[in-house]
C-alpha cells in the first residue's frame, strides 16, 4: 500500500513539474461551460517543449496539446489509465534507473533515479 502511494505521488510530482509552469502562469483561461482551456502562445510553446524533451514527435505533441486544451486528461495523467499498469511498471532502482512508458495517446511517463552523491 505504501509503495503504491509512493509511486503515484512520484507520478503526480513529475506531471506537476511538466504542467506547473502552464497552470500557474496566470494567463491560462478555463471556459467553465465547455471545460476548454485557452493557452497563451508562450504556454503552448512551453508545453510543446516539455513534450519534446520526453521524445514525443511533432504530430503527437500537437494532438496532446489539443487534447489538453479540450479539457481532457492525457493518458499519462489519467488515474484510470495509470491504475491499469502492472504493479511493477513504475519501479526504478539503481540497476534499472530509467522507466519510460508510452501510452496509447502518445503521452509519455518517464521516471528516473539519479545518484547525486556517492559515499
Amino acid at each position: 500500500m505504501y509503495r503504491k502511494s509512493l509511486i503515484f505521488m512520484s507520478i503526480f510530482l513529475m506531471l506537476f513539474v511538466v504542467f506547473s509552469e502552464i497552470t500557474f502562469a496566470g494567463n491560462t483561461i478555463v471556459n467553465e461551460t465547455t471545460s476548454k482551456i485557452t493557452l497563451s502562445p508562450e504556454e503552448e510553446k512551453l508545453l510543446d517543449k516539455n513534450f519534446k524533451k520526453l521524445g514525443i514527435d511533432s504530430k503527437t505533441r500537437k494532438n496532446l496539446i489539443n487534447k489538453y486544451k479540450n479539457g481532457e486528461l492525457i493518458d499519462a495523467m489519467n488515474p484510470e489509465v495509470l491504475a491499469k499498469l502492472p504493479e511493477n511498471a513504475l519501479s526504478v532502482s539503481l540497476k534499472n534507473p530509467l522507466k519510460k512508458i508510452t501510452f496509447p495517446d502518445g503521452s509519455v511517463l518517464k521516471l528516473e533515479v539519479k545518484v547525486l552523491k556517492k559515499n
